[in-house]
């Protein structure tokens, strides 16, 4: 249980010894009861910038100065500095260099009230710089005390219904201009085809979301929101930024806090690597989750104060479910609400990890954490005890983080897969030089067998015409199926896919188009089709994809003849496909190619389809 004095938020977080050497601080506790959960209010309470947008308080000017937080707003400047722990509380210190407070900091700690209830308790506390600010602080303070209970509970409101934490519509105003440019807009969306409910969301969420939360647009988040499909509201937003409503980002995102550190207008300015101040390391941006793809809102349709109304680090972190700092040569005990899961261990700074396995059947509650170890494995039971031990000469944070990805976040590969991205955005490309890690790749080439003797019997002319139909049909096929085409290579086509089966699939639908029965067509085709990591480069005709599966994709294209498909053991492995395999007819024989690797092989299904 927590005691409700000062005293005890300043055992727990003792003040800085320079700070208190003038004035004693004021201090004030507050306390919320609720009937709801922990984990129903901590999104809310831990937010800072939603409570200091309640209060009404004036927007932050923020930057980085070699990796400490500068803040700035009436008050002063300061240096700003967070620890938190997931469900359990969080500090945030502001260390003024200029303005009228010499220190300021605020706890938030949140208690389990059985049988089902929870009690939130929040402290404030500011020392003065001098006679004249102690008196100001002491007629601010008054106010405080009246002001932030009625805050708690229109916090807690928010948490019961769950509500958005955007609700100053009615501040926001549009120039005529900026109104005939939305009307314009969304006419133009109209007219290609979005109707009815999306587009209504659409328009509402640009007209009436806060500026603050359209400082950076993640899509993914909108859909279960907005209750449509997924390539519903991709298309959507890739039409809005080619017509100009919205702009296209691509954000290179920090490994350790996931934050964006840099943002691209287009792939081609990508450098090779980025850093992080904060978290103080380089990384690289050709790995599959260092870029994320985010819109903006057009500034000619809108104007954003994009500023916040307060940091609020562990918001823009939910990954991150342990961040404390523990001075040189000491000891901190954390309790925690971490549950069931696999989490990261590591040391701000390092690139080096540990892993804990949090299991139901794990009885130990207790952990002990120190630098001593590395690429250890501890497994624990839920809501463990961890005891941080820093034995070094200097102060360290030590850090806790999920190691599920983030499923809000959308990847460029989402795009590249993407056919009206290919469509609509034909000349971006990814910069000379870089490949990016895309992921696995579910590769199908396609090559029009007896092209040489079609040409030399049909003329080049009929030859041409035919060629160009059979390309309009594989772009069709291939997008019916979730696919897109990379490229086409003379009269060979490589295409990609979200999963083994949508490959088959589409390669099944292109035999039986192009088989001996169809006087549509005189062509007969080979297909093959291979699964593996891949790498997105720059090509000749745009965005192309490299590396070994692309070749052995096309490599065994000599095991396939007129109306067949092989595919190797990375995609008939996979068991949504084998099912679906196990029901066809089709005659099929297993034959072996040699691999990549010295003296082995690897082993193919051939299947005849037409």
């Amino acid at each position: 249980m927590i005691n409700f004095t000062p005293s005890y938020f300043n055992d727990i977080y003792p003040w800085p010894n320079e700070i208190l050497n003038s004035f004693n601080p004021m201090e004030m506790v507050f306390c919320h009861d609720s009937d709801l959960e922990v984990s129903a209010l901590w999104p809310y309470f831990s937010d800072s910038n939603f409570l200091a947008k309640l209060a009404g308080f004036p927007k932050r000017e923020y930057n980085e100065i070699n990796g400490q937080l500068h803040g700035k707003d009436p008050r002063g400047q300061w240096i700003e500095e967070w620890t938190w722990t997931e469900g359990v509380g969080v500090l945030q210190t502001h260390d003024f260099y200029k303005g009228v407070v010499r220190y300021f900091r605020s706890i938030v700690l949140i208690e389990k009230i059985e049988p089902t209830g929870s009690r939130v308790h929040l402290y404030l506390g500011m020392v003065p710089k001098n006679l004249i600010s102690k008196m100001m602080l002491g007629m601010q303070g008054r106010k405080i005390m009246k002001m932030v209970p009625q805050l708690m509970g229109k916090m807690e409101e928010y948490a019961r219904a769950k509500k958005s934490k955007n609700f100053l519509q009615d501040q926001i105003r549009f120039t005529d201009e900026q109104n005939r440019r939305i009307q314009h807009h969304i006419s133009q969306l109209r007219s290609i085809g979005f109707k009815g409910k999306i587009l209504e969301k659409f328009e509402s969420y640009i007209r009436e979301t806060d500026d603050d939360l359209l400082s950076k647009i993640r899509l993914l988040p909108l859909i279960s929101k907005w209750g449509a499909k997924k390539n519903d509201v991709i298309s959507l937003f890739l039409h809005a930024a080619d017509i100009g409503l919205l702009d296209l980002r691509w954000e290179a995102i920090c490994p350790h806090c996931q934050n964006t550190r840099q943002s691209f207008n287009h792939l081609s300015e990508l450098p090779l690597t980025s850093s992080c101040a904060p978290c103080q390391i380089d990384f690289n941006l050709t790995g599959s989750n260092a870029l994320e793809v985010a819109f903006q809102v057009n500034p000619a349709i809108r104007s954003l104060d994009i500023r916040p109304f307060c940091s609020s680090a562990p918001t823009h972190r939910p990954h991150i479910k342990l961040n404390q700092e523990v001075n040189n040569n000491s000891t901190k005990t954390i309790p925690t609400r971490l549950e069931v899961g696999r989490y990261r261990m590591r040391i701000k700074g390092e690139m080096n990890f540990n892993l804990l396995d949090i299991g139901p059947e794990e009885s130990r509650k207790e952990l002990v954490w120190n630098l001593k170890n590395t690429d250890t494995n501890y497994q624990i039971g839920n809501f463990p005890l961890i005891k941080l031990e820093n034995e070094t000469g200097k102060p360290e944070t030590f850090i806790l983080e999920s190691v599920i990805e983030d499923q809000n976040v959308l990847r460029p590969v989402d795009l590249f897969n993407f056919p009206t991205f290919r469509r609509l955005f034909p000349s971006e490309s990814i910069a000379e030089g870089i490949p990016l890690e895309i992921g696995t790749q579910h590769i199908l080439f396609t090559d029009v067998v007896g092209s040489t003797n079609f040409y030399k019997q049909v003329g080049d002319t009929i030859a041409f015409i035919e060629i160009r139909k059979h390309f309009n049909k594989m772009y069709e096929l291939v997008e019916n199926d979730n696919g897109i085409v990379v490229k086409t290579i003379g009269d060979a086509v490589m295409a990609s896919f979200r999963s083994p089966k949508d490959a088959f699939s589409c390669a099944e639908k292109v035999q039986l188009y192009f088989s001996s029965n169809n006087e549509e067509t005189k062509l007969r085709l080979r297909a093959t089709i291979h699964s593996g990591q891949c790498m997105a480069i720059n090509g000749d005709k745009g965005i192309d994809y490299f590396g070994t599966t692309v070749n052995l994709a096309a490599k065994i294209q000599s095991l396939a003849n007129a109306g067949e498909i092989v595919i190797t053991e990375d995609v008939s492995n996979d068991p949504v496909l084998s099912e679906y395999l196990n029901g066809l007819p089709y005659a099929r024989e297993e034959l072996e190619f040699p691999s990549t690797k010295q003296g082995s092989t690897l082993l193919t299904t051939k299947y005849k389809i037409s």
